[in-house]
């Protein structure tokens, strides 16, 4: 039964006053000021959007908690106080719903999350610090005429995957990590050159970031790939997917060589890192979570770093193709990700 929550809404004057451009860790918004008896407000929206925020809603406390990695943000309908990580603010005004619609005063980007979110307390700058020392490949698969699963509806596999790499790479960089894709656009990259991007740069983790197809269309969920031998015929059947364009000029192993010894250090820390990511996805998308998986996927092959294969939802079925098409569900995707990579270094 679909549950109906009714707002108690306090009228205000409300009137649009400028555009303004919000440049947050997450990247630059197009949004306006409005007034209300004379207290400049924002759209939470925007702010979730430029700050590379999770937005939770309580319909029944009627209360707002935006959350980053080791950042949270508590406000109430019409109270214009707000907590930022137990510490108190006491805002121009309060958070108020308009047009359907909620609006926070200005300085709450102004005193809380330019404070947080960009310089920081002292911990979160020795943070920050110490994570400057890791690097981070982020590979968003397929690309270019490789166009990975489609979807009637639209959905296609490599677009999908670009957006959510870019936005996990936001956050990680906003929280001190070194982070390098292997690619940024719309553009085909051989299997290989993913791998020597990844072995070139010495980085200290590889995650490749791919959407799920299946013929049974009612199968949902975040899976996550280590390497391993596979299980069933089900995984050899996604290796082959997602491996199809060795046909468009790769060959079996990268340099000729035999597939290489996985260490156990290795895979005890790629297990590791899935695990948080499938953890923190889970809890931030709402989304099944299918588990961590053994696969022969070449990336995972032909790279001597602690690496995964993220396979954040399946196009193939109906109603999550529709939300991968959604742009608030792809941040929560994200942060999941994002989220699970920081808990690894934080270990």
């Amino acid at each position: 039964m679909k549950k109906v929550f009714f707002l108690f809404i306090v009228f205000f004057a409300f009137s649009v006053v400028s555009g303004f451009s919000l440049n947050g860790p997450a990247g630059r918004v197009e949004t306006s000021i409005y007034k209300s008896y004379g207290v400049p407000y924002i759209d939470i929206n925007s702010i979730v959007k430029s700050f590379g925020l999770v937005l939770y809603w309580n319909p029944v406390l009627k209360e707002v908690k935006l959350e980053a990695p080791g950042f949270a943000l508590l406000m109430s309908l019409n109270n214009r106080y707000a907590s930022a990580n137990g510490r108190t603010f006491d805002m121009s005004g309060p958070m108020i719903f308009h047009n359907g619609i909620l609006y926070v005063p200005l300085d709450v980007k102004e005193q809380v999350l330019d404070l947080y979110m960009k310089t920081g307390d002292s911990a979160a700058g020795n943070k920050r610090a110490r994570l400057q020392n890791f690097k981070v490949v982020i590979d968003p698969g397929h690309g270019g005429e490789n166009i990975g699963a489609r979807n009637k509806n639209g959905a296609d596999e490599k677009t999908i995957v670009l957006d959510i790499a870019k936005k996990v790479m936001a956050i990680l960089e906003k929280n001190g990590l070194q982070v390098v894709m292997t690619r940024d656009k719309d553009v085909f990259l051989k299997l290989s050159k993913r791998c020597d991007i990844a072995q070139s740069e010495k980085a200290d983790l590889f995650i490749s970031i791919h959407a799920n197809s299946a013929p049974a269309k009612s199968v949902t969920g975040i899976e996550t790939f280590v390497l391993g031998i596979p299980t069933s015929e089900v995984i050899k059947s996604i290796e082959e997917i997602e491996d199809g364009e060795l046909a468009l000029g790769d060959s079996i192993y990268t340099n000729g060589q035999s597939e290489p010894i996985d260490s156990a250090k290795r895979k005890r820390l790629s297990k590791r890192l899935a695990c948080f990511i499938n953890e923190e996805v889970v809890k931030s998308a709402q989304v099944k979570n299918r588990g961590v998986k053994e696969a022969r996927f070449y990336v995972l092959r032909n790279t001597d770093m602690p690496a995964v294969l993220v396979e954040v939802g399946f196009i193939s079925n109906a109603d999550e193709s529709v939300l991968l098409l959604h742009e608030d569900y792809r941040n929560k995707i994200a942060q999941g990700i994002a989220s699970g990579v920081l808990n690894y270094f934080q270990e």
